[in-house]
């Protein structure tokens, strides 16, 4: 919603200029129904799909718009402010940035919302660092580097057009085609390195008393030589579900065989699932592979209670007190969490600085056409 929003004000910029495309009436009210049909598709599309709740998708809807319009107001004195700070910003960046994936709640499911919220986090502390250095050493528009158009910018003839339709391709393919080799490359990297380095380095800290800051349900690295590998991808998939409960060893003891064969059949979940009362401390967990088949953890819930007497619920831990994991078939790993971090913040820097620059440098043009 905030890149609706954001959006939308350069839609009104743009309109404001009376040699705009946008500047007549039929091509700015087409524009206005595209990013209402492009926002609306999210906000129904969660709904539809059972994702989010109407206050989930209201909540989100506002916090979304609240960004976009603060980014269209102060986005201008924001990038000021980065680019006259000293090296204290893109120290305290990383810092805040590696605290708050450290305290980000654990998801209940394994969905892809930690995930996405490390990669947000990380993108923006990425593009907050380039934008810093990018200005410390004179690399940015203001300072007066980019120069260069695209070839062809000038749109007199057919050649100019389809030579800057030419080079704009080459440019999205470059761009992209980096952010994909360096996700390949530096998760394998980071997976090989991060496990020996924190053991390393909770031995160190553990010969003067102290331990390794490190998220709950992840296994640490003093607890597994290497991380498994899960093959090469270089876009994340949205949801694993599928592929890692199918691990898992069976299904849990329905108490109607008849949902149970449903179930496996149909791919449509028990009405526990979608009506956990119905089902004292049971969850369900599970996913369709898109041809019916389906795959279902029944998690057995425990209730606890608090100092002031409120009910707690907390998985089912077994006799060695390994928790959730066993009952899901599903392991995290440290390691795996730092890998993120560096990857997004990584696709931050190439994304808005190493890949305008290059362009720079080659000839390919970053400066708008005015």
């Amino acid at each position: 919603m905030s890149f609706v929003v954001y959006l939308y004000l350069l839609l009104q910029a743009e309109a404001s200029n009376t040699h705009s495309m946008f500047a007549t009436p039929l091509a700015y009210y087409s524009a206005v129904a595209v990013l209402v049909w492009y926002g609306g598709s999210i906000v129904l599309g969660r709904l539809y799909c059972g994702m989010h709740s109407f206050v989930d998708c209201i909540a989100g809807s506002l916090l979304g718009t609240s960004i976009g319009l603060i980014q269209g107001k102060y986005g201008p004195q924001f990038e000021e402010y980065v680019a006259g700070a000293n090296w204290t910003l893109p120290v305290g960046a990383a810092l805040l940035c590696l605290l708050l994936t450290n305290q980000h709640p654990q998801p209940v499911d394994d969905c892809p919302c930690f995930e996405d919220a490390i990669a947000s986090l990380a993108l923006l502390t990425g593009t907050v660092i380039a934008r810093w250095h990018a200005a410390k050493y004179g690399m940015d528009v203001p300072s007066g580097f980019y120069t260069s158009r695209t070839p062809g910018w000038e749109n007199i003839t057919m050649r100019d057009t389809l030579v800057w339709w030419l080079f704009a391709v080459v440019k999205m393919v470059t761009g992209v085609s980096a952010i994909f080799a360096w996700r390949l490359i530096i998760k394998q990297i980071m997976h090989t390195v991060l496990p020996p380095l924190f053991r390393w380095a909770s031995w160190i800290v553990g010969n003067i008393g102290w331990q390794l800051p490190a998220r709950r349900w992840y296994t640490p690295a003093t607890e597994y030589e290497s991380v498994p590998a899960d093959g090469l991808h270089p876009i994340p998939s949205s949801m694993n579900l599928t592929a890692e409960l199918s691990q898992s060893a069976g299904f849990g003891v329905f108490d109607d065989e008849v949902e149970e064969n449903n179930a496996r059949t149909t791919g449509r979940l028990p009405h526990a699932h979608l009506y956990p009362h119905t089902e004292r401390n049971v969850k369900w967990r599970g996913a369709t592979d898109g041809h019916g088949a389906v795959g279902l953890k029944r998690v057995v819930v425990q209730e606890y209670v608090d100092s002031k007497g409120e009910k707690l619920d907390s998985f089912d831990e077994d006799a060695n007190g390994d928790e959730a994991e066993e009952e899901t078939g599903i392991k995290h790993y440290d390691a795996d969490v730092l890998t993120k971090v560096i990857v997004y913040s990584g696709i931050g820097v190439i994304a808005t600085y190493l890949t305008p620059v290059t362009f720079e440098i080659l000839g390919m043009g970053v400066q708008p056409v005015v």
